[in-house]
């Protein structure tokens, strides 16, 4: 069973309340096959986000024009962030292990989202966040390999695969098979 999921977010703002634009996900163990990992990703229609607990700042916004036309299809979302935040929630829950770039970016906003937006907590446990940049701080030893595709940067999906696959190669290289199982 995939107790582990990576999320990367794409977002307007780099703020807790900041507007997320898409999702990315990947339920997985690292111990386990690609084939046997689940995937989630949904753009979201950023329109639809009350300005009054949502923002986006002008340096974020600048950034996104400079991104191709690839990256910023992820703008034209069509699903209400209501129900990317009730999917989402659905898909992570009780997981064990929730990975992030940073928990007090990616991961605060899922929270944020799940409170403002759903009146809920998250489906997963405070106890299952987990950094994924500090590990590959601490394992900087282990090649972080190329993605295939370079124009596939910047898509929640494909970034949170790819940090995924580098969770799974640092198990595998360090023997880390204890990081599958927490306790609770």
């Amino acid at each position: 069973m995939n107790k582990h999921i990576m999320v990367d977010l794409e977002f307007l703002a780099h703020t807790p309340n900041g507007v997320v634009v898409a999702i990315g996900a990947v339920k997985f163990d690292p111990e386990k096959p690609i084939e046997t990992w689940q995937s989630f990703y949904t753009c979201i229609d950023w329109h639809k986000y009350d300005p009054v607990f949502f923002e986006c700042d002008d340096e974020t916004l600048l950034w996104w024009d400079n991104q191709s036309e690839k990256v910023k299809q992820q703008l034209d979302g069509t699903v209400h962030p209501v129900s990317a935040t009730l999917d989402f929630q659905k898909f992570a829950k009780d997981v064990e292990f929730f990975w992030s770039n940073h928990p007090v970016a990616d991961e605060a906003k899922l929270i944020y989202m799940a409170n403002k937006l759903l009146k809920q907590q998250p489906s997963w446990s405070y106890r299952a966040s987990s950094d994924f940049y500090t590990m590959y701080k601490i394992y900087a030893d282990v090649v972080w390999d190329q993605m295939d595709d370079e124009t596939d940067m910047h898509n929640a999906l494909n970034d949170a695969m790819h940090a995924a696959k580098h969770v799974a190669k640092i198990v595998s290289v360090k023997g880390l098979s204890a990081l599958g199982r927490r306790n609770k």
